[in-house]
């Protein structure tokens, strides 16, 4: 009886730890293959520190929200660069985990993209809480919208003119069986992307920074996203304009 005693308070003791061997992080709908690039990095990079990684899913702007509170997610799987200026509570992990190309879809204008005021003509649909498309777009004629599938039902219905999205606009496309709308060849912005750690877990960024140099300098992370590549491209291929129509 004493034995069973001993084995059961240890398992109690034990039971706060194996409770902390999982996080749950922050992350948007519809994230596309680069969202899934980083997830593998991420999944990996926390198991050789024996945690388990798992994500919910939010409306864009707030995922950045419920990761920043911390009170339901422990950080933000990844966004771009110097989120943490405006959520404070979040710490970027400075290695970058892929890289996001944004391009522009249209169903009836098509011209040649140079930068962002290569849009000023034309109303704008972005998506809200992609914080970079709407810090480029201010002063512009745009619509932000909090649904990615709603903002291409309004491409569709010619309630805007073009939408802003990253590669992730492709499965939107097909979801929705919207047939009439091309995505643009050039890519209008490209930005790294990085991991975001609530300040809570403070103390786990110095081995999760550590291993993730570590799969950085032996080409793990190289590897994770090189293997999407060419699916990428052949994919991207499919949608881009090959008539170079301009208006």
């Amino acid at each position: 009886m004493k034995i069973i005693f001993v084995i059961l308070l240890n398992f109690l003791i034990l039971l706060p730890l194996i409770a902390q061997e999982k996080l749950t992080f922050s992350t948007f709908e519809n994230k596309g293959q680069v969202g899934d690039i980083c997830l593998k990095v991420l999944i990996k990079a926390y198991k050789m520190n024996g945690i388990e990684v798992n994500v919910k899913t939010y409306p864009a702007a707030r995922a950045l929200l419920v990761s920043n509170d911390g009170k339901d997610t422990d950080g933000e799987l990844f966004r771009i660069s110097g989120m943490n200026k405006t959520y404070s509570n979040l710490i970027e992990i400075p290695i970058t985990l892929s890289k996001l190309d944004m391009f522009v879809f249209t169903k009836k204008h098509f011209f040649k993209i140079k930068n962002w005021d290569s849009l000023k003509p034309y109303h704008i649909g972005i998506l809200r809480g992609c914080t970079f498309s709407e810090k480029n777009t201010v002063g512009m004629k745009r619509t932000v919208i909090k649904s990615i599938d709603q903002l291409f039902l309004m491409l569709d219905s010619g309630k805007v003119d073009v939408v802003v999205r990253g590669l992730s606009g492709k499965k939107i496309l097909s979801k929705l069986s919207l047939k009439n709308i091309t995505m643009l060849k050039n890519p209008i912005d490209s930005n790294n992307l990085f991991h975001y750690l609530h300040k809570k877990h403070k103390k786990i960024i110095p081995k999760i920074t550590k291993t993730l140099k570590k799969m950085q300098k032996e080409g793990e992370i190289k590897k994770f996203n090189n293997d999407s590549a060419s699916h990428n491209q052949s994919s991207k291929n499919s949608y881009i304009n090959k008539n170079n129509k301009t208006d």
